[in-house]
């Protein structure tokens, strides 16, 4: 593969920030939770990793339904069941999110290795401790990870550092688990607050005690819900110091700013200057002035 890039390109023109992939295949996975229709808003519908992800859920027996006229992703998971000769040569990094819808409906769950194989460093012990944590067993066969829990049952979590797969996998399980979980040492990042919002759209009830203690009380059945994929951060900046850099003249929208504040002031500190309102940027190589201070129009 060659990529090739011709320098001195000034971008000028608008932009709309896209929905985050790290948020969208957490929300996805949510969607295998009930039997009713999820509608995921503002989603990357190109996303490869979503079409593989969507490829896999497929199989398991739910319907996706990709829209990139509208920025949409509409699952409806009626039925999920995986079989062993399944193909599990599917290269999906959050593999381990997959295995909550499954264990819901048949008490069993096959998932690939993530990435689509096993070789190399193990890297989802903390998964495993999840799933065993509230009631699974957990086998590593050949060509993919099998878990069985005829009914998983909540239990406390306590993570040995900062994870941000295991708390949204401890999140999809505990979502659907028998009685209470509490888990400890959670990591909240944005995108995590956003699959938190769908799970409680969905009818579960989650209460968040400090900056890294969840509390899931779990619901054997969950209802349909629609949701917005929140606007990508690392894209919205990616956008903001590349208008800067190449001395454009860009207005970006959907900007996250509650999601922002830390690499903003740190962008305004490095002598980084833009103008902005409620939802998007203007970055801009003109001389500030009175005129460039006025609100500019969305």
């Amino acid at each position: 593969m060659r990529l090739t890039v011709e320098g001195q390109q000034v971008p000028r023109g608008r932009v709309r920030v896209s929905g985050a992939k790290n948020a969208a295949t957490p929300l996805m996975a949510a969607a295998l939770l009930t039997d009713e229709p999820v509608v995921l808003t503002n989603f990357p519908t190109e996303l490869l990793d979503a079409r593989r992800k969507a490829r896999f859920m497929e199989a398991l027996g739910a319907e996706c339904a990709f829209s990139a006229e509208r920025s949409e992703l509409r699952v409806h998971a009626r039925e999920v069941a995986s079989s062993p000769t399944m193909d599990f040569d599917i290269p999906i990094r959050t593999t381990y999110l997959l295995a909550a819808g499954q264990l819901r409906r048949q008490g069993v769950a096959r998932i690939p290795y993530p990435g689509g194989c096993r070789l190399g460093e193990r890297k989802y012990d903390l998964h495993v401790m999840v799933w065993e944590r509230l009631g699974a067993q957990v086998q590593e066969l050949e060509d993919h990870i099998l878990i069985q829990c005829p009914r998983l049952r909540g239990a406390e979590i306590s993570f040995p550092i900062s994870t941000v797969g295991g708390t949204e996998n401890a999140l999809l399980c505990a979502s659907v688990a028998e009685g209470t979980t509490v888990i400890q040492n959670a990591y909240v990042t944005p995108e995590i607050s956003n699959l938190i919002s769908l799970l409680q759209s969905m009818g579960v009830t989650i209460e968040r005690q400090g900056g890294s203690k969840i509390i899931v009380h779990g619901q054997p059945r969950l209802r349909g819900a629609t949701t917005q994929v929140m606007p990508d951060r690392i894209e919205a900046l990616t956008w903001i110091v590349y208008a800067t850099m190449a001395g454009g003249d860009v207005v970006i929208d959907d900007v996250p700013f509650a999601d922002m504040e830390i690499p903003l002031v740190h962008l305004r500190t490095a002598g980084l200057d833009y103008f902005s309102n409620s939802r998007s940027v203007y970055v801009t190589s003109e001389p500030a002035g009175p005129t460039n201070l006025q609100p500019f129009e969305v």
